[in-house]
């Protein structure tokens, strides 16, 4: 596993995977998958792998790229294109906070400490499986 470092960008995890490409050390890895901390860092990654040579762009096109944030206008449809692999969605969360507050001001009780909202794969875990077998 490697780790670089980015500030939520396309634009940053461009420059982070470009600049680990110059060193020597990247082409000794046998990268498997690029996960990213949201859909953007993971197609900023991406356009920096795919900007190399012919022979090096054919090592990482099958490569699955992996997002996080899900946003429907932006990681689904870039999962759809077969840009991404996958994305986790995160759902809003604005809502539930609403409902929170709504909540602690009538009955004057305090929210939990910590709220937790499920996640969830797109594709579904099912459908990454079935492509997966099917390939």
């Amino acid at each position: 596993m490697k780790m670089l470092k980015g500030d939520w960008s396309e634009r940053s995890a461009h420059h982070a995977v470009k600049s680990w490409l110059t060193l020597s050390t990247s082409k000794e890895l046998q990268i498997q998958a690029v996960v990213c901390q949201n859909d953007a860092m993971a197609m900023g990654a991406r356009k920096a792998l795919l900007d190399r040579t012919e022979a090096e762009r054919e090592r990482w096109f099958n490569t699955p790229f992996l997002g996080c944030d899900g946003v429907t206008k932006t990681g689904q449809e870039w999962v759809r294109s077969g840009q991404l692999r996958a994305t986790v969605v995160i759902p809003p969360m604005a809502g539930l906070a609403l409902e929170m507050l709504a909540k602690a001001v009538t009955t004057g009780a305090l929210p939990a400490e910590r709220t937790l909202c499920a996640p969830r794969s797109f594709p579904s875990i099912a459908e990454i499986g079935a492509r997966a077998a099917g390939a």
